[in-house]
């Protein structure tokens, strides 16, 4: 279900600095920390047992969320990964970073009674690899609407994996030291593993910065994000649609969010460029002529929904850049569109694939009427995924896998892993077959708790499932069936 992280290690002295508000821990020190039940440093890293095993970080007992924010980041590995998760760091009573059920972090913060604020994402480890791990967390306030919070961001390897926005209450802030490897879960969830980088600032990094620690200190090895910049040529490309194609904005959205993930910037631009002097009086039109302009891209439309696809030079992007709701006169999809995640295991160890994030040398997509194949093969595994389109508001997907590589076992396919847009009016809903079943009221600004930005829904070990979000204008349904 999740993509393996390998990153190397080499270790490389941590420093001890107590100015402007940053600490570092010295890992070749025992002065650095108070050591409990067995934590020990060993070759440079604090190597925690499990069970009753922690250590406090000597000096952290001030740590505050200031003005700008606060940043805490570690460099770890976790020796084991059971059922249940594991405690990395935390403030007791305040804030926690802890691995969940099944590998992904989870954070927390506390409003003096109890812990509040759940935000969820990443991916699970490798058992036994660094890496490097961060929380920001920032004030803010929304004046207009009396509202007042925290947000929440978790970081692995320089990468965002989570970010939230929680409301109404204060953080509790005790004086007491950070603690590593144990936290509110005690011997339940206590670390086993090893520790190899600490730091705080009293401000709240920037992806960038997080990143450059990350890849700066040398023990983890980072890649680059999987956001790419939109290129001049294709910028300018863009910038000579004309302004009166119909639905332009939306057009100009699908083909950079096709070439932000991934799909040939080059061929994009060359594509656009043909098409700059196109034009129609409905998105019909405009779709017949730009289709017969080039073979890049190509355009569905239907009365309800019109569909953006990449055709050729995919790169990394998933093929299907864009989804538009003609209602509501709004992309259906945020960022990205869809992805798909294989979850696999060569005797003890785990792996996994995913469209946009593994490499696939056979990459192909085939369009004939309302239909797409999608062919995604490499050494380990065929791909199969099949899209139709009914011509109104129906995108119905049907995914087949075929393990190529006989010494790996295929435990799990997760699809569609699909980021929708936020509704980000105030009036939006959420529903979901939770136990009697689920109605959110404005997920996307109150703190639901279980409504998280990073949700796995659904999932491929239920035979059925189905969801709903919307508002006043309009909405998607989802719905699975294994």
């Amino acid at each position: 279900m999740r993509s393996m992280r390998i990153v190397a290690f080499s270790l490389l002295l941590a420093l001890l600095l107590c100015g402007k508000d940053i600490l570092q821990a010295d890992f070749t020190k025992e002065s650095s920390f108070r050591l409990f039940d067995g934590a020990q440093l060993k070759d440079k890293c604090l190597v925690l047992q499990g069970k009753k095993s922690y250590a406090e970080v000597v000096g952290s007992e001030r740590f505050k969320v200031g003005q700008g924010g606060l940043t805490i980041s570690c460099i770890a590995a976790f020796d084991k990964l059971p059922k249940l998760g594991q405690d990395l760091f935390w403030k007791e009573e305040s804030w926690m970073l802890s691995r969940f059920d099944g590998g992904a972090m989870t954070a927390y913060l506390h409003d003096g009674l109890k812990y509040v604020a759940r935000s969820d994402g990443g991916f699970a480890a490798e058992p036994g690899t660094f890496n490097h791990y961060a929380l920001t967390i920032r004030r803010f306030v929304q004046a207009e609407e009396g509202k007042y919070g925290y947000i929440i961001e978790i970081y692995i390897n320089g990468e965002l994996e989570a970010r939230t926005e929680n409301f109404g209450f204060t953080l509790n802030e005790p004086p007491n030291p950070v603690t590593l490897g144990r936290g509110n879960a005690g011997d339940v969830w206590a670390m086993n593993g090893k520790i190899a980088f600490f730091r705080r600032e009293d401000r709240a990094l920037s992806q960038e910065e997080l990143y450059d620690e990350a890849k700066k200190s040398g023990l983890v090895k980072v890649k680059q994000s999987r956001y790419r910049e939109i290129g001049a040529g294709l910028k300018a490309a863009l910038e000579a649609l004309p302004q009166g194609l119909p639905e332009r904005e939306w057009l100009v959205g699908a083909f950079s969010r096709a070439a932000s993930t991934g799909a040939d910037q080059e061929a994009r631009a060359a594509a656009v460029g043909r098409r700059k002097g196109v034009s129609a009086k409905s998105l019909e039109e405009a779709a017949d002529k730009i289709n017969a302009a080039q073979d890049m891209i190509r355009l569905m439309v239907g009365k309800r929904a019109a569909l953006c696809y990449v055709v050729k030079d995919c790169g990394s992007a998933f093929p299907l850049c864009g989804m538009y709701d003609r209602k509501s006169r709004r992309e259906v999809f945020g960022r990205q569109t869809m992805d798909f995640r294989l979850r696999t295991a060569i005797g003890k160890k785990r792996s996994g694939y995913t469209a946009t994030e593994s490499n696939w040398p056979k990459k192909e997509v085939a369009i004939s009427g309302n239909q797409v194949t999608m062919t995604f093969q490499n050494k380990a595994a065929l791909v199969t995924l099949k899209q139709v389109f009914d011509g109104n508001a129906r995108l119905e997907s049907h995914v087949a896998v075929q393990m190529l590589d006989n010494k790996q076992l295929l435990q799990e396919v997760v699809f569609p892993h699909t980021m929708f847009a936020r509704l980000d009016r105030g009036r939006d809903k959420m529903v979901y077959p939770w136990q009697e079943g689920v109605i959110v009221e404005e997920p996307t600004l109150k703190n639901h708790p279980r409504v998280r930005q990073s949700m796995f829904y659904p999932r491929s070990y239920l035979s059925m499932q189905f969801g709903a979000y919307y508002d006043d204008a309009s909405g998607i349904y989802f719905a699975f069936e294994d």
